[in-house]
């Protein structure tokens, strides 16, 4: 942690940085177990935020690649109109476009930004501390 009552404005802005990456590779990791099946087990139904009408960075990732239109005609409408092939159709995609390769991939750019940012704002020290914590949690994507 950071000491506040004896941090600069610097220092401040650094932690914040660092917390700023740390929290989006969080979120990416969050929205990754919405489309990973392993996560029914965890308590969070496979799709439960597409289901919802969530459409978090795999969904943005995937719109960018086949285009809005394409992706229209496989998102639900509401939650009783989405069909199993609609969400087969969607994970066949979100599996042929890499997209949650991509999402992982996104994960650890952020995870290396916070260590990086540490490294060179608060030392050695700190990001040898740090290091273990961030890659037990990311490692098992």
């Amino acid at each position: 942690g950071l000491d506040f009552s004896v941090s600069n404005l610097h220092e401040l802005k650094q932690a914040f940085y660092v917390g700023n990456q740390i929290g989006l590779a969080f979120q990416l990791l969050d929205d990754l177990a919405d489309f990973r099946s392993m996560n029914q087990s965890q308590g969070k139904p496979l799709l439960q935020d597409v289901k919802n009408g969530i459409y978090t960075a795999p969904i943005l990732i995937l719109r960018d690649r086949i285009g809005e239109e394409r992706l229209a005609t496989i998102l639900p409408k509401s939650r009783e109109q989405w069909t199993e092939d609609q969400q087969k159709e969607l994970l066949t995609l979100m599996d042929e476009e890499k997209v949650l390769d991509r999402v992982e991939r996104l994960i650890k750019l952020y995870v290396l930004k916070a260590k990086n940012r540490t490294k060179k704002a608060f030392g050695e020290d700190l990001v040898n501390q740090l290091a273990p914590l961030l890659d037990r949690i990311f490692s098992g994507q």
